[in-house]
C-alpha cells in the first residue's frame, strides 16, 4: 500500500475520533419540559440531552425527538431545523426556556456535571438583557454585563478559567453579533 493511502486512512481515523469526542464533550444531561400555550405535554418531558456550541444548540428528547438551533441575526434568538422563529426567554444558572412563534415552549434543567472539569468546555448563558455566566463543571461561574464586560467570578474560579471565560464569552458576542 503506499504510504500516502497508508497516511490519509490514520488521518481519517483520527479526525472520525478527534470529532467524536468533541461532540459528546458539550453535552450535558438535563431534564426539558415542552408545552404548547402553557399545557405541558407528558410525552415530551423527561430527561433529555442538551448540548452548545458556538451558538448551535441540540436538544435531544427521551420521545427521540430531536431539537437543532442555530443562531439567527440578534442575540438569542434562533431558527429550528424546520426554519421557524424561536427565541431563547430565560437563561441562568442551569435553566434555558425557549419559545417558538406558534407558542411551543421548552423549558431546559441541566443537572449538575459529574466529569472532570479541566478539559470540559465552559456553557455560556446569556439573558434577554445581555448579562452573562460563563460556567465550568467545578462550580465556576464568571459573571458579565451586557456589554460583554467581566463583573466578578466565583471563589472556585483559577485565573486560567477567569482567561479562558474571556476567551469564551468574546466568541459567543461575536457569533451572536452582539459586539
Amino acid at each position: 500500500m503506499k504510504t500516502s493511502t497508508v497516511l490519509a486512512v490514520i488521518t481519517l481515523a483520527f479526525s472520525i475520533t478527534v470529532c467524536s469526542h468533541t461532540a459528546r464533550a458539550d453535552t450535558q444531561d438535563a431534564t426539558c419540559e415542552v408545552r404548547k400555550d402553557g399545557d405541558k405535554q407528558q410525552g415530551k418531558s423527561g430527561p433529555c440531552t442538551f448540548g452548545q456550541r458556538q451558538g448551535y444548540i441540540d436538544i435531544d428528547l427521551k420521545n427521540g425527538d430531536t431539537v437543532a438551533l442555530r443562531p439567527a441575526n440578534q442575540a438569542n434568538h434562533f431558527k429550528d431545523q424546520h426554519g421557524h422563529k424561536v427565541v431563547r426567554t430565560q437563561s441562568g444558572g442551569s435553566s434555558q426556556t425557549f419559545k417558538w412563534e406558534n407558542g411551543k415552549h421548552i423549558s431546559v434543567t441541566l443537572k449538575a456535571p459529574t466529569y472532570n472539569h479541566n478539559n470540559s468546555p465552559p456553557q455560556i448563558m446569556v439573558g434577554g438583557n445581555g448579562e452573562g455566566e460563563v460556567i465550568f463543571k467545578n462550580n465556576c461561574v464568571v459573571y458579565y454585563d451586557k456589554r460583554g464586560r467581566r463583573t466578578g467570578s466565583l471563589p472556585a474560579c483559577s485565573q486560567g478559567q477567569v482567561d479562558r471565560a474571556a476567551d469564551a464569552m468574546a466568541a459567543y458576542r461575536r457569533e451572536q453579533g452582539m459586539n
